[in-house]
């Protein structure tokens, strides 16, 4: 399949097109559309990327980053993956956007666990859609296998029908296949959920995310969101720190608060502007309506 996905491109089979790295890898993630379409086109590539490395405040990133490159780039890595724990709001999806903001050649396969189930084959179904997206992954690799919530694919096993799926994980993590190229990411929230076989040596490492933020840290953010405007006399960054300390708890709340008074800004800048080109006869009633 790989041969006639390469065929298909150049029009013909020549030696040195299978040490073309670039075409290799156009060719094998075509092989994988065609096998597994439905789960190809729910999964493949799917994390949203529109974020920049430097947006994501903490120390915490500069380790991910180094055990995922020494994974999905050097090929040197012990670790197969990570359980990304903490609570919601904390940054655990934004820090994989980051990373793959800055890498972008670097696949994602994308799984949340509706992504999984099967209304006709409700006990194999998702056991059987686990082992294509992880096949999608090892053959598009470089890959980052990210699960969303993913105490629902490494569930702490109970003897019940559950465990189908925590144990194919743990097969397709531990390699029946090597898994090579492969760098797995499950987030969650209830890591006491997590089975306790997943987080074993050589499996996942447990990162914790808290989501603390130092002064620093919060500086960095603000200085992300301002970039060069220009502040008014009302509001520095010294004030809108200030009151992100008073209402602020998590990474989220932060970058929704910044978020909204730069929107305002913005807004409050665009009614000045148009109020200079309202007729003068209509100026009370426009300031009026525009106050706030």
């Amino acid at each position: 399949k790989l041969v006639a996905s390469v065929v298909e491109e150049k029009g013909n089979l020549m030696p040195e097109y299978l040490e073309d790295n670039v075409l290799v890898r156009r060719a094998f993630v075509n092989v994988a559309r065609n096998l597994y379409p439905d789960m190809f086109k729910k999964t493949f590539n799917r994390l949203n990327r529109g974020v920049h490395w430097e947006e994501y405040v903490g120390d915490i990133k500069e380790e991910f980053q180094r055990l995922a490159n020494q994974c999905l780039i050097h090929d040197l890595s012990a670790e197969k993956g990570l359980i990304l724990a903490g609570a919601p709001g904390t940054g655990k999806t934004f820090l994989a956007r980051a990373y793959l903001s800055r890498h972008k050649e670097i696949s994602d396969v994308t799984l949340k666990m509706e992504d999984l189930q099967d209304k006709r084959d409700p006990i194999d179904g998702p056991v059987r859609k686990l082992t294509e997206a992880f096949d999608i992954a090892k053959m598009c690799a470089p890959t980052l296998l990210f699960v969303d919530e993913g105490e629902a694919v490494a569930m702490e096993r109970r003897g019940n029908i559950n465990d189908r799926i925590t144990n194919k994980l743990l097969n397709a993590v531990d390699g029946e296949t090597e898994l090579k190229g492969v760098f797995v990411v499950l987030t969650t929230n209830k890591p006491e959920h997590i089975a306790e076989a997943a987080t074993r040596s050589g499996r996942l490492k447990v990162m914790p995310v808290t989501g603390k933020l130092s002064e620093r840290d919060i500086y960095r953010m603000l200085d992300n969101f301002i970039g060069d405007e220009e502040l008014g006399m009302d509001m520095t960054k010294q004030r809108m720190y200030s009151v992100s300390r008073k209402i602020c708890y998590v990474p989220a709340d932060y970058s929704k608060f910044f978020e909204t008074i730069m929107n305002f800004k913005k807004e409050e800048q665009e009614v000045i502007k148009y109020a200079m080109r309202v007729k003068p006869e209509s100026l009370d009633e426009f300031i009026s309506s525009n106050y706030k």
